[in-house]
């Protein structure tokens, strides 16, 4: 992992303008894959459920009524 992070800095001092948006995108990615795995971790070590695996319970919708049962 050192050794990817040299050549990528050694790269970007040497780099022209498209090339140093490449490494910063790769970079950013990288960053983002393991803040990623970092917070699945920990919801795998605490049990936590996240908000997309809950299970969504199914309400059926409400008759409608007409308006000589709405005014009663």
């Amino acid at each position: 992992m050192e050794d990817l992070i040299n050549s990528l800095l050694k790269s970007l001092e040497s780099a022209s303008g498209r090339s140093i948006g490449m490494v910063m995108a790769v970079i950013g990615a990288l960053i983002w894959w393991g803040v990623y795995l970092i917070r699945k971790l920990g919801r795998k070590m605490r049990n936590d459920v996240s908000v997309s695996e809950k299970p969504i319970e199914i309400q059926r919708p409400r008759k409608r009524l007409s308006l000589r049962e709405y005014h009663r």
